[in-house]
């Protein structure tokens, strides 16, 4: 394989909730039509349009400047993080995107804006950067951005309890007097609101805040992804993963602003040729597969053949 990423590196269960997730990530046949009405309503973005101009795309602007503007949050190890000695990006997020930019030209230069999580869909939509770290493409982002279309990466997600909680499946949280404590404004958010009804959800800045609460026993439960969950173990956070299996699954996928065909195009072509040959599952492998194996999480890997990686 002559992947650049290569270089770098050296299925969703079919769960109980899944009608009630697919209708919070606004899948349903429903939220379908009325989204196709909004669209409707909208003017088209111009063909090819991106930041450098009506007619140019971002592909000819990075090729042309050798300089590509990206926003990230450096929070979430081992996704996206700052080396602890050298305080550089790195995890697998970054090193996935300094390959593409790799095979699209070597001497393209890539400058990470670090910012809060919340401001990431703003920036690209205000051109204040020219794409985002890989985030879920919920269908709502999508009104205003384009997502790739080949994900990125897939985060299984999972309940967390108080680890002396008396709760034993995720059947009991959908119960009145049950809390959740969630990041506001994430897809852990919207579907905790549809799949558990009856339960409390309450709404958090940032994700520290809602795992006090739950370890505190002042909330019942919290949804994270993966990566948050090792985290939270590994640092002594006293709270426990509810059940074996990821609650669900969501797809986290490159966005970039609207109309860029040329840059979306080629993108997707470049992650599905880097999945196909296998080198998203090594940088998989390389960053997350042994922790979630250590804490028996099982996780999902992008990739020809990928599926839920077990952790036996």
């Amino acid at each position: 394989m002559d992947n650049a990423i290569q270089k770098v590196a050296e299925q969703q269960p079919a769960g109980m909730q899944r009608r009630s997730i697919l209708k919070a990530c606004g899948l349903g046949i429903g939220a379908g039509a009325a989204l196709l009405a909004g669209c409707t309503k909208r003017a088209a973005p111009a063909l090819g349009a991106g930041p450098g101009g009506a007619a140019g795309s971002l592909l000819d602007k990075w090729l042309k400047t050798k300089k590509a503007v990206l926003g990230f949050e450096f929070g979430s190890p081992p996704m996206q993080f700052r080396n602890t000695t050298t305080k550089q990006p790195t995890g697998y997020t970054v090193e996935l995107v300094q390959a593409m930019f790799h095979d699209l030209s070597p001497d393209i230069a890539v400058e990470f804006v670090e910012m809060p999580f919340g401001q990431l869909v703003a920036a690209v939509q205000s051109r204040k950067v020219d794409m985002i770290e890989p985030i879920t493409n919920l269908p709502s982002r999508a009104l205003n951005g384009w997502f790739t279309a080949f994900p990125a990466a897939y985060h299984s997600v999972f309940c967390l309890v108080n680890k002396d909680s008396h709760l034993k499946s995720v059947d009991d949280l959908n119960k009145p007097g049950v809390k959740f404590a969630l990041l506001q404004g994430t897809s852990q958010e919207a579907v905790a609101k549809v799949t558990f009804p009856n339960a409390q959800i309450l709404a958090f800045p940032g994700v520290p805040e809602a795992l006090n609460e739950v370890g505190s026993g002042r909330a019942d439960a919290t949804i994270q992804s993966l990566y948050t969950a090792i985290n939270a173990i590994r640092n002594g956070q006293p709270v426990k993963v509810l059940g074996s299996d990821p609650l669900y699954v969501d797809s986290a996928s490159f966005y970039l602003p609207e109309g860029d065909i040329r840059t979306l195009t080629w993108m997707n072509n470049w992650l599905s040729y880097s999945a196909a040959h296998g080198s998203m599952q090594k940088l998989w492998e390389k960053w997350v597969v042994n922790d979630a194996k250590k804490y028996n999480l099982p996780s999902v890997a992008v990739g020809a053949g990928g599926g839920l990686i077990k952790t036996s």
